[in-house]
């Protein structure tokens, strides 16, 4: 982190080996979580998982408030300043993260008391991964995807063996007190060791110092992308709280399990890729000389075609690939061509994502997300009350072809009063 952050170039999509890394970094980041949420699925009773899924939900919303506060505006920022302001101010981040874990466990906490007390468990997951997922921001932004896939294999490797010891030591991962604490901690092993990974990468601009100077030089676009990113983890939790309280926890549980075959991969994808993009188009912005705005989101566009297909090819075996890895809930296959459908609509919005974010359009990205989440928990109350677990999800696919002509006319719209955009 120290001499890269003054010299590396941010990653883009067009670098083969970097987008490969970075992909396959934002894939075992978010393994951690998908893998801990499928477990669930597998040693909980159907009501205690779709109690879990909405709990956990909400976890991500805690998380999603560090990422945006601090995560995103670092992929935008760090590539807009001078290189050798570059590592004070990951450092500088670093240490706003740590004071952001005081108001995350206050969340947490909260969250226990309303939902479920076993949530409790979650807690040293939800400090470390505050820490890690900064340095592994801190890493993409300044060059080294790498460096941000060992923090993420670290973290996989460490639950995935605390998993397996702790299942050895106990006989059995069973319903209950016994399996959730296991999973939680399990979790919250792995983001230790994240921790520890990044220290020994970074040495001594890994340790955080006083948040002042990052919060500064943030303070224009921190608040906004913090207001996206909660907005965006806000939704699911309610479309799942929806489904929970319109049709019961079971549909709830089964229309997450279907969402976890079908989108969770691709979202995890283009989350990937709007990482890898956000720093190309605000390296674009900074003036001409340089690949336009246009040619930058054209690229970003036929990047994202793959990614349909493949949700598509899911889509398709869906009814085999649900009684291989979520038997409890395969009665809830016929769910998967609208969410194929929802989710491959969602897709093609990443590009423009990609732009708002880059040239630091916030405000704009704020007004499309709270729009579409506005949109969306209103049509999936509308289908659950019309046509049951089935209607929510056809009521989702709907709306995702609302979303996403809105956003294409945005971005339009942003382009014409971009400089460079149109060239």
């Amino acid at each position: 982190m120290p001499e890269t952050l003054r010299t590396a170039r941010p990653v883009g999509l067009g670098h083969h080996l970097p987008t490969v890394l970075g992909i396959s970094s934002q894939l075992v980041n978010a393994g951690t979580n998908v893998a801990t949420v499928y477990l669930a699925s597998l040693f909980l009773a159907p009501d205690a998982f779709g109690t879990f899924a909405v709990g956990f939900a909400g976890v991500t919303v805690v998380l999603a408030c560090a990422r945006g506060l601090i995560g995103s505006s670092l992929l935008v920022h760090l590539p807009a300043v001078e290189p050798h302001r570059r590592a004070p101010l990951a450092r500088s981040a670093l240490g706003l993260a740590w004071w952001g874990t005081l108001p995350a466990v206050a969340a947490l906490l909260v969250l226990a008391a309303v939902i479920d007390g076993t949530l409790v468990w979650l807690l040293p997951g939800v400090v470390f991964s505050l820490v890690q997922d900064v340095g592994r921001s801190t890493f993409l932004a300044g060059g080294r995807p790498g460096a941000a896939l060992t923090l993420d294999s670290v973290w996989a490797v460490v639950q995935g063996a605390t998993l397996v010891l702790g299942h050895w030591a106990l006989g059995q991962v069973s319903a209950g007190p016994v399996g959730l604490p296991l999973l939680a901690l399990s979790w919250g092993a792995g983001a230790l060791a994240g921790v520890l990974a990044l220290l020994c990468l970074a040495g001594v601009d890994g340790l955080p110092s006083p948040p002042g100077p990052w919060m500064r030089a943030s303070g224009d676009i921190a608040g906004w992308f913090t207001a996206v990113a909660v907005v965006a983890q806000v939704e699911l939790f309610l479309v799942l709280a929806t489904v929970g309280l319109v049709l019961g926890p079971a549909d709830a549980g089964g229309l997450r399990a279907v969402q976890l075959l079908v989108s969770q991969p691709a979202t995890v994808v283009l989350g990937a890729m709007l990482v890898l993009a956000t720093p190309t188009v605000a390296t674009a912005a900074q003036g001409p000389g340089g690949t336009s705005l246009r040619t930058v989101h054209r690229q970003v566009v036929r990047q994202v075609a793959p990614v349909v297909v493949g949700v598509a090819v899911v889509a398709a075996l869906a009814g085999p690939l649900m009684q291989l890895l979520f038997p409890r809930w395969s009665g809830y296959a016929p769910l998967a061509l609208p969410v194929a459908l929802q989710t491959g609509l969602l897709a093609w919005c990443m590009p423009a994502m990609a732009l708002l974010n880059g040239t630091r359009r916030g405000r704009v990205s704020l007004a499309l997300h709270l729009c579409r989440s506005t949109v969306v928990v209103a049509g999936t109350a509308l289908g659950g009350v019309l046509g049951g677990a089935a209607g929510a999800a056809w009521a989702l696919a709907v709306v995702a072809a609302v979303v996403l002509l809105g956003t294409a006319a945005v971005v339009r719209r942003e382009l014409r009063r971009t400089p460079g955009g149109a060239r």
